[in-house]
């Protein structure tokens, strides 16, 4: 396992815009805990942008969950399952706003 040291010094350094997608129902990460150190960190950066979308209903793979369980998706294959109302139409935004030029 690598190990960064000085992790918020290194968020605080990026100067690049960021998206962060958080399932509500995310029981792999703690996703209030994340939003708040990207907040704190990215966030406060002039030279990055910092986008955070969360999905209510949603696990740690971005789709449609009942309870976030890794229970609710046990044998099932990476691909499967309905991905959260919003998901990709929220990238599809942020890179038309960030990346792609029109």
């Amino acid at each position: 396992m690598t190990v960064v040291r000085d992790f918020d010094g290194m968020l605080s350094g990026l100067d690049i815009d960021v998206l962060a997608l958080f399932g509500e129902k995310d029981t792999s990460v703690d996703w209030r805990k994340t939003k708040r150190l990207y907040e704190t960190t990215i966030g406060w950066n002039t030279g990055a942008t910092l986008t955070v979308r969360t999905f209510p209903d949603c696990n740690h793979s971005m789709n449609v969950s009942a309870t976030g369980s890794v229970r609710e998706v046990e044998g099932m294959p990476l691909d499967a399952g309905e991905k959260c109302k919003g998901y990709y139409e929220t990238q599809i935004e942020w890179l038309r706003k960030y990346v792609v030029s029109e």
